[in-house]
């Protein structure tokens, strides 16, 4: 085609034997012991999670083996592409859809390749049969995610005409760690309860952090913080599930944090500011929000990868991981 880079792979299909679709029935704990090998050493405890879940998944598939067309009705439905060499599972490619804007799109997942049999393009093989599969099947947009310290993963995605469109850091604030001083705010800018009559400026600097071509992968309601009509006067009790402190210049808002107690191993910290205002509003109310969460419990931020890294070190942020979100756009 005369408008396709040098650089980017026409998915043509591959015809491999040794590749087929996944069956629930069979290769759920085989897929949960192909992810382990491959990613011990950088799990953390959402991935060690992921994988009690396709234990368990793989347990009820196993008990319904005798009625396989009512399967996907009590086990998740796991689509994507194996590599099989003398029945042994070598690689896997895990195809997950997901809404985004009100359009459906998929979203590759898990691509791992057991490390004796890397270097061989089972990974790349993998890739073009999965956008094959999505091109026969509606020919939807494809996203991945890939950690920024595999750059070898990521030469691989750009070649085969994945393109990045943002880079997200996940921090972590240890339960054990020394909680920050929390700082006087400055003549002209106060701090304040969530005020129920500032919800639209409020969701709007959430969505300005965080915006909707993102925050699909998030898993955040960002309604769910909306305050109720006594919030601002009683105050946020200890124990809620989710609080929200605000940042005025005079009488302007300027940024906000919000928490929301755990769903996993780490309770959620969101930002949400324009651009120019994250230094104070991490610098003001990040110290302030850590002093008064009353929980024993790791707490998590995700944001954007240019923003605020040096101030978050400050106060006692570690970084977790970066990952690199990549979209394939299909050609008409």
């Amino acid at each position: 085609m005369k408008d396709m880079p040098e650089d980017h792979i026409d998915p043509t299909p591959y015809h491999d034997s040794h590749i087929r679709p996944v069956d629930i029935l069979r290769d759920l704990n085989p897929i949960a012991d192909l992810v382990e090998a491959c990613f011990s050493t950088t799990m953390d405890e959402d991935g060690r999670a992921y994988i009690r879940q396709l234990r368990r998944s793989a347990e009820k598939a196993s008990r319904l083996a005798w009625a396989t067309r009512y399967v996907e009705d009590f086990v998740p439905p796991i689509k994507g592409f194996i590599w099989e060499e003398d029945g042994v599972l070598i690689g896997n490619l895990t195809l997950i859809p997901f809404r985004k804007d009100g359009h459906l799109h998929n979203l590759i997942a898990n691509v791992a390749v057991l490390p004796e049999y890397r270097r061989r393009g089972i990974a790349e093989k993998l890739t073009h049969t999965a956008l094959r599969y999505t091109q026969q099947n509606g020919n939807l947009p494809i996203w991945l995610q890939v950690r920024d310290d595999n750059p070898a993963a990521e030469t691989l995605y750009r070649k085969l005409g994945f393109s990045e469109r943002t880079r997200r850091t996940t921090w972590h604030f240890r339960s054990d760690h020394t909680q920050p001083p929390i700082p006087s705010a400055p003549e002209g800018m106060s701090i304040r309860a969530s005020w129920w009559r500032d919800w639209r400026e409020q969701q709007a600097l959430l969505l300005t952090l965080n915006p909707p071509e993102i925050n699909w992968n998030l898993q955040v309601d960002f309604n769910a913080f909306k305050p109720g009509f006594l919030s601002h006067i009683l105050g946020t009790l200890p124990g809620d599930t989710n609080r929200s402190w605000c940042l005025y210049r005079e009488n302007t808002l300027i940024g906000l944090i919000a928490w929301e107690a755990a769903r996993n191993w780490a309770d959620n910290l969101w930002v949400g500011c324009q651009a120019d205002e994250v230094e104070p509003t991490l610098y003001y109310l990040l110290p302030q929000a850590l002093n008064a969460i009353m929980r024993h419990r790791p707490q998590s931020l995700n944001i954007s990868s240019s923003l605020g890294a040096e101030l978050l070190e400050k106060i006692g942020f570690e970084r977790h991981y970066t990952l690199i979100w990549m979209e394939y756009q299909p050609r008409t």
